[in-house]
């Protein structure tokens, strides 16, 4: 993904300091960290946020429905792993935060950077498309280095300009406003796509699930997971035991009559539950 990343943003000039304008599409962490070192080299970032807040879906998860994080989130990696290696988390807080504990740690980084003067809220990007002014011959090695699953350049292999050998002088960025609902767009010297990879929801074919929602059960995804209430005196199957399923279960067994863990990588199916005797057929499933 750094790879990928680096090789859009050297797309767009001879080098990254002839790229002026650069446009970030997302203002959470991998955003804001591209606005700042961007800044710093003097260049001109204009940051596109389609949520009304700093953090990306860290934010977007307590303030819209569709939010992929949601209240109760606990991280399954530790403050001192996710912090940026020159700012640290507040020390006060314990090593596994809360959601809403790095939705204000991305905020207090963005004040001390003084980046949110780069960032424009409620703006969704539609579309992102080259412009080239003046034809160039293509050279076949960026088709290689792009589809390459090597991480790390060769020793002594000769300086690569991407921007050179795919012709391209200018990004056309296209985005909405929410508020007017008016389309706008601009023209920018590079583009650092730092949007995340989830907003899709990765929805397992499962066989049965259509029948046993047809006879009345239900079933969602745990993107769509806010709180633990409408699981209240149910006995509730979630398959998948990576962090949101375990995360998750955690959370409903406090109120559900039963809870059962489904994983096709465990030895055997674990059960967590409040003394049910037989969980029955899932109402609710939730998948990673």
């Amino acid at each position: 993904a750094v790879r990928t990343m680096a090789a859009i943003f050297l797309m767009a000039a001879g080098s990254v300091l002839e790229a002026k304008r650069v446009c970030v599409v997302g203002a959470g962490a991998a955003g804001l960290v591209a606005a700042r070192r961007l800044s710093e080299a003097g260049l001109h970032p204009t940051v596109l946020e389609r949520g009304h807040a700093v953090g990306g879906l860290w934010a977007l998860g307590e303030a819209r429905a569709d939010g992929a994080v949601y209240p109760g989130l606990v991280t399954n990696l530790p403050k001192e792993l996710m912090a940026f290696h020159d700012f640290p988390f507040d020390c006060s807080l314990p090593s596994f935060v809360r959601a809403r504990d790095v939705a204000r740690y991305l905020q207090a980084y963005a004040l001390k950077h003084s980046l949110e003067k780069f960032i424009q809220f409620g703006k969704t990007v539609t579309c992102i498309e080259p412009i080239c002014l003046a034809p160039k011959s293509p050279d076949p090695s960026i088709e290689r280095l792009l589809n390459s699953k090597e991480t790390e350049p060769k020793k002594n292999a000769p300086p690569f300009n991407p921007v050179f050998r795919l012709g391209v002088d200018r990004w056309r960025v296209s985005w909405q406003d929410e508020w007017s609902g008016a389309t706008e767009c601009a023209d920018f010297d590079a583009v650092v796509c730092a949007s995340g990879h989830y907003e899709q929801a990765v929805v397992p074919e499962i066989s049965g699930l259509q029948e046993y929602l047809r006879a009345g059960g239900s079933s969602a995804h745990s993107q769509a997971y806010k709180t633990a209430a409408p699981f209240a005196g149910k006995r509730v199957v979630v398959v998948g035991a990576r962090a949101s399923g375990t995360d998750i279960a955690r959370e409903i067994l406090n109120v559900a009559a039963a809870v059962t863990v489904a994983d096709p990588s465990c030895t055997a199916l674990e059960r967590v539950d409040t003394g049910a005797a037989d969980t029955g057929a899932a109402d609710t499933g939730a998948a990673d």
